[in-house]
């Protein structure tokens, strides 16, 4: 691989991007020339374009940037998958449409369990989600998960599944209660 390689462009947008050094005008030609590498053979490659995409900013990202991370999240690669939830989670529910919701649902049920628990904190943390009414949904997903010890990246930081699973099953009673007064 070349120094002008996929790795390398993908490598320098990162590095560019935690730097703060792209200038605003210049983004869009990045991002677009970032989105080339969604369907690069090897997938470090398109695990590193999905976390460089969650780190630019849910205001620089656009729908394509917005749709491009959900067709990763259909990934074969499950680090793939992961690094396309997280980058959706580090650009926010502020992002997410009611397609992007019916994916996150599929995802429920990804082999993968960090998938999977991802896919469920993020749908979490979206109005749109709740305007859908998917708490019941929500609720049975982190049941499951309450026996789980293990630990998973959720946005910005690691925790037990099952430590998770309870704050969210506590959040949503308080939400459903909350609904349900008059």
């Amino acid at each position: 691989m070349t120094a002008d390689g996929p790795e390398a462009v993908a490598r320098e947008m990162v590095v560019a991007t935690l730097a703060g050094i792209v200038k605003e005008e210049e983004m869009p030609r990045k991002v677009e020339r970032l989105l080339t590498l969604a369907t690069h053979s090897n997938p470090a490659v398109r695990s590193i374009l999905a976390e460089t995409l969650g780190t630019i900013g849910a205001e620089a990202v656009g729908e394509k940037t917005i749709s491009r991370l959900f067709a990763l999240t259909a990934d074969s690669e499950r680090t793939v998958r992961t690094s396309a939830v997280q980058a959706l989670l580090k650009l926010g529910g502020a992002v997410m449409k009611k397609e992007g919701i019916e994916r996150l649902l599929a995802l429920l049920f990804d082999e993968d369990a960090e998938v999977r628990c991802s896919a469920a904190w993020l749908l979490g943390q979206t109005e749109v989600a709740m305007k859908l009414d998917i708490s019941a949904r929500l609720a049975e997903f982190w049941q499951g998960q309450l026996a789980d010890t293990e630990s998973y990246r959720f946005g910005n930081f690691i925790g037990r599944a099952c430590d998770v699973a309870y704050r969210e099953l506590r959040r949503l009673a308080a939400l459903q209660e909350r609904t349900a007064q008059p």
